[in-house]
């Protein structure tokens, strides 16, 4: 920023203002969901249409279908790179990402693989045994690579072969493949996802918190662990290795870093300062689940309303002005979408507010889609 200028005092709102520029809710959208993708560096995905949706709002004028295709070809690849949990990534971060940081979810499931009977030797021996087959048969279906597991001796039912198919993902023998309707597949990561050179863990550090800032900032270390998986330690330490690549900015005497750019580009100084619009967010959407710390977007009062609930799943957020003011719902056909809105008890919410984000639902869609009364 103009360093002539008088000091500009961030506030929340400043930090909701650029969080929306950053995950392209507001300002201008990505021409395809590949760049959405990279601009997030991932894209929780576990709920798979509710990614779909994630991705598909924040471009110019994708479809489902459109983000269907990216699977099928593999520009969008659907993976557990972090956390145990499902992401959408690049191709070209698939395997710098794995490297670095399934090996920290690893080091605490030891007592979760022993209590499901799994151990080291049998991880092992299901990644040969599946390597194998699926170099020759090219793609299987879940159900057939357990049964496959379960003739050779290896027992995959229920837990163990989630246990076990997630293992051979986050240590880079397989991947999740083109979608077969709505029946999932895998197959090698090695014919799915283009070689590349490995990084240096300092430098797939430094790549991280630079990617993650620059998607998601203004954010914390704090949020960079939270995000990645990694200790607060080693997030500081990636934070401390793409330093020269961002900047620091203080709300309420906390430190938040950003992408210098997202600065310069001056759009505090012309965001209209009444300016209001809605959005209608995926239950995972990482404007909402991307932060350890949530209070910036959602009051206390309302999380529960919201979620996590028990089985884990969030309810899908509508976003007034960067805020969480309700929840949605959609009934869907193979003709029409009708949205059900679910304002928190203490809120007034201008519907007219969220007719953009219907219409691009609809466009995403492809069928009509109405808000029911």
């Amino acid at each position: 920023m103009n360093q002539s200028s008088k000091p500009h005092r961030f506030t929340q709102h400043d930090l909701r203002i650029l969080r929306l520029h950053a995950h392209r809710l507001r300002g201008p959208q990505a021409g395809s969901p590949v760049d959405v993708v990279r601009s997030q560096l991932a894209s929780q995905a576990q709920n798979l249409n509710g990614a779909l949706w994630s991705i598909g709002q924040r471009t110019v004028e994708a479809s489902r279908d459109d983000l269907l295709a990216d699977l099928a070809a593999a520009t969008i690849v659907q993976t557990w790179t972090m956390r145990g949990t499902l992401h959408l990534v690049a191709p070209e971060d698939v395997r710098w990402m794995l490297a670095l940081l399934p090996p920290r979810v690893h080091a605490g499931m030891s007592k979760v693989w022993r209590d499901a009977g799994l151990s080291a030797q049998i991880l092992e021996a299901a990644r040969e045994l599946v390597a194998g087959v699926l170099s020759t048969n090219g793609t299987l279906t879940r159900k057939a690579l357990q049964d496959i597991l379960r003739r050779h001796g290896i027992d995959a039912a229920g837990q163990r072969g989630s246990h076990i198919i997630r293992y051979l993902a986050e240590t880079g023998t397989i991947v999740i493949g083109a979608p077969d309707g709505k029946t999932q597949t895998f197959s090698l990561l090695d014919d799915r996802v283009p070689a590349a050179v490995p990084l240096e863990r300092d430098e797939a550090l430094q790549k991280l918190a630079a990617r993650y800032i620059a998607g998601h900032g203004p954010a914390t270390d704090r949020d960079l662990a939270w995000w990645s998986g990694l200790t607060l330690t080693d997030a500081r330490l990636a934070i401390t290795l793409a330093r020269e690549e961002l900047q620091t900015i203080s709300v309420d005497e906390a430190t938040y870093w950003i992408d210098p750019a997202l600065l310069d580009s001056g759009l505090l100084g012309r965001e209209p300062s009444r300016r209001c619009d809605g959005h209608l967010l995926a239950g995972f959407d990482e404007y909402h689940v991307g932060y350890a710390n949530r209070t910036l977007i959602l009051d206390d009062r309302h999380r529960p309303l919201v979620g996590p609930g028990k089985n884990g799943l969030f309810n899908p957020p509508i976003l007034i002005d960067g805020r969480i003011a309700g929840t949605w719902t959609a009934r869907t056909t193979r003709r029409s979408a009708e949205i059900t809105l679910a304002p928190f008890p203490d809120t007034t919410m201008d519907t007219t507010l969220l007719l953009a984000a219907v219409e691009r639902y609809s466009a995403f869609l492809c069928v009509p889609t109405t808000i029911s009364p």
